[in-house]
């Protein structure tokens, strides 16, 4: 688990399987609220969300639209490295 700026920035019992949790996450972090803003954080959240079963809203898709290729990819490796954490495919 990565501590930055105070925060701990890790895989929470309470995201595993629940999408809504992870949407909320993701919010957060495209926000800042309470967490580094962070746009690679909040794609690869967004991610785990839809994948669970949570409507996204289309955000995932405007967000990624938003970023550059590098950011993309960064977000593309967390996404892989959450899904196998929270055992989604």
């Amino acid at each position: 688990m990565a501590v930055f700026g105070g925060v701990r920035r890790g895989y929470g019992a309470e995201t595993v399987g629940d999408g809504a949790a992870a949407y909320n996450l993701a919010i957060l972090y495209a926000s800042g609220r309470g967490v580094p803003l962070d746009d690679v954080y909040a794609c690869a959240w967004l991610s785990v969300a839809d994948a669970s079963g949570q409507s996204t809203n289309g955000v995932l898709e405007i967000m990624a639209s938003g970023m550059s290729q590098e950011r993309r990819a960064q977000a593309e490796a967390l996404r892989k490295d959450l899904f196998a954490k929270c055992g989604l495919h």
